[in-house]
């Protein structure tokens, strides 16, 4: 049976629930290791610095090895292969970090995790590409962007508890298992092998994707410091207690998987999405400026722009995503992906990094948040570079 072959809504449906899977699976190392850090810095005495270099190297790997995964997406013989492989490392990095005794050891589990990252956004889009209803392209690609939210919220709930019941390397082993079940429904529904591609389908370069990565490399950027920085601002600054800090990051959790969603489904319906972009990016720097005036304004403020970001600067990605998978065709979607992932990652990784160093030099938050909202800014005039210069040459 391949149930995902099909144009009709069960198998739709299907299609989205596989991709959904795939994201979650493909980022659930990084979230895993972040919500064990307490146990596990505990067991080994590291600082917080050397541990969370784990999820920097994983976001590395997963930069550094972007272009490679999606011209393997490309050149895959099958999607059901794909797949296989995605899972495979998901499960080896869950189980290596789980067995872990030293750092070394540790280190080589997050780089598998990396690998698996790097196939997770490639892999997916080619499917969608292959099998998607064109009608229902947007709203797929929604659907399965939404599974790192998902991903992420299910580390944060599940893994936690399992831990101070079994220990963090049991609960680690636990994850572990979860591809390996996926497997299964990947052998169910999705077919062995491509379908014939038309001639509108065959493989071409992917032109005109660098725009889409210098939006997703600044967008990347400053979402990232937000993302990592937010509850530490909170609490520092705004006196927020630890389990209020949990209800927040929840409430802003919720808003993403929403927000990608509904912007995939939106997006679908419209022929020119650069608008779409220009007001995403519009409205995560507003929302950036009113985080940056909570400290001296009260937390409505914190409230108001972090629930924006959930929607704003996290919904671009089903949109840019969308963007790529219409434009470049079946043969290329997994390298053009590919291009864009290698920038966002790049975000990812500096982003952090560069708030921090400027907090910790400045000693104040709001030059960070500076910084973040000129990400935004400059990600707003990048799209608007970008239709002038279409323009002009039309």
């Amino acid at each position: 049976m391949t149930l995902i072959a099909g144009r009709d809504s069960v198998c739709q449906g299907a299609l989205g629930a596989v991709t959904l899977v795939g994201m979650g699976m493909g980022s659930m190392v990084p979230f895993a290791v972040s919500a064990l850090a307490p146990l596990v810095i505990a067991e080994f005495g590291w600082s917080r610095t050397r541990y969370g270099s784990l999820i920097t190297l994983t976001f590395g790997v997963g930069m550094l090895l972007s272009i490679s995964a999606g011209k393997y997406a490309d050149s895959s013989q099958g999607p059901r292969s794909l797949l296989y492989l995605l899972l495979a490392s998901a499960t080896t990095a869950l189980f290596v970090l789980s067995s872990g005794t030293s750092y070394a050891v540790m280190a080589v589990g997050a780089a598998v995790g990396g690998a698996a990252m790097s196939l997770a956004n490639p892999s997916t889009n080619k499917l969608i590409s292959a099998f998607g209803a064109p009608k229902q392209t947007g709203l797929l690609i929604g659907i399965k962007q939404s599974g790192v939210q998902v991903g992420t919220f299910l580390s944060g709930v599940i893994l936690p508890p399992l831990a101070t019941l079994f220990g963090w390397r049991v609960s680690l082993r636990i994850a572990g298992a979860i591809p390996l079940i996926c497997a299964f429904m990947v052998v169910l529904v999705v077919p062995s092998r491509w379908p014939s591609m038309r001639s509108s389908q065959s493989a071409r370069r992917p032109v005109g994707i660098w725009w889409l990565m210098g939006y997703a490399y600044l967008m990347g950027g400053g979402l990232s410091a937000a993302t990592y920085y937010l509850p530490l601002y909170a609490h520092e600054r705004l006196g927020f207690a630890n389990s209020t800090a949990g209800i927040f990051l929840s409430a802003v959790g919720v808003m993403r998987i929403a927000s990608r969603v509904l912007a995939g489904h939106y997006a679908n319906r419209i022929h020119d999405e650069s608008w779409l972009l220009i007001s995403f990016s519009g409205i995560a720097a507003v929302a950036q400026v009113l985080v940056w005036l909570a400290e001296t304004s009260g937390a409505a403020f914190l409230w108001a722009g972090s629930l924006l970001l959930g929607t704003s600067a996290v919904a671009w990605n089903a949109v840019v995503m969308l963007v790529v998978v219409r434009r470049t065709g079946f043969g290329s979607a997994g390298h053009a992906t590919g291009l864009v992932s290698l920038a966002f990652y790049g975000g990812l990784i500096i982003g952090p990094t560069l708030f921090g160093v400027i907090v910790d030099r400045t000693n104040s938050y709001g030059t960070g948040w500076f910084v973040a909202t000129l990400h935004f800014v400059a990600a707003l005039v990048v799209v608007l570079v970008n239709r002038h210069s279409r323009v002009s040459v039309g």
